[in-house]
């Protein structure tokens, strides 16, 4: 197949691993509150996120166009495509979303972890 089809066939529950093989780490669908308030719908991992993540890294041409750009995620829920493109390069990120504090929390541990783990590079500013 050709186009974006080949991309939803090849969707997996988890996002494309990076050109160096690596993976974006992310949890998802948790209570982040103390109140047990949800993070609601936007704690999931979507399929149209590990799309676009492969269309960045393949079809996008990843890392030479995202290197030194600025990315703003509008929806991000867990942020995985946020985080996925400041591991493919792009010098800043900003994630956003008008849910919950608990899925603001959430995208912010999710990014917090790609950093302690060194696959979002030092460089990168992701907030």
């Amino acid at each position: 197949l050709h186009g974006p089809w080949r991309y939803l066939l090849a969707f997996s529950q988890q996002l494309p691993p990076l050109p160096n093989g690596r993976h974006v780490v992310l949890s998802t669908g948790l209570p982040l509150l103390p109140t047990g308030q949800s993070a609601g719908l936007g704690s999931e991992l979507w399929p149209c996120a590990a799309v676009l993540c492969r269309w960045l890294r393949d079809d996008g041409r990843g890392a030479p166009e995202l290197s030194n750009s600025s990315v703003l995620e509008l929806g991000c829920g867990t942020g995985a495509v946020g985080i996925y493109a400041a591991a493919l390069g792009a010098a800043t990120v900003v994630l956003s979303d008008g849910g919950s504090e608990a899925l603001l929390r959430l995208a912010r541990a999710n990014a917090d972890a790609n950093y302690a783990q060194a696959i979002i590079p030092a460089e990168s500013d992701a907030s």
